[in-house]
């Protein structure tokens, strides 16, 4: 294996779960989630979260693939496994 192909087959399993990553990071900062429960509460948990998602999506230029069911995040109950755009 190449180091090039090892690091597309790394980026491709982060890419998976970098929803989850994202809300984890979230969670585990103080001001983060005070302004996330905010944005919550103005306007509601699952407009909140879609937009998050999609705005991950968006910056990254992935696409959904299939579901996690089992994220390690608590503020999600589900998220998109991602991967490039073809």
């Amino acid at each position: 294996m190449e180091i090039k192909e090892f690091l597309e087959k790394v980026i491709a399993e982060k890419n998976k779960r970098i929803t989850d990553d994202f809300f984890l990071f979230i969670q585990n900062d103080r001001e983060l989630m005070k302004e996330y429960l905010y944005l919550v509460e103005e306007y509601d948990l699952q407009t909140v979260n879609q937009q998050i998602a999609r705005g991950i999506e968006e910056e990254y230029k992935l696409i959904s693939f299939g579901e996690n069911g089992e994220p390690e995040s608590k503020l999600i109950t589900t998220y998109s496994l991602l991967k490039k755009r073809s």
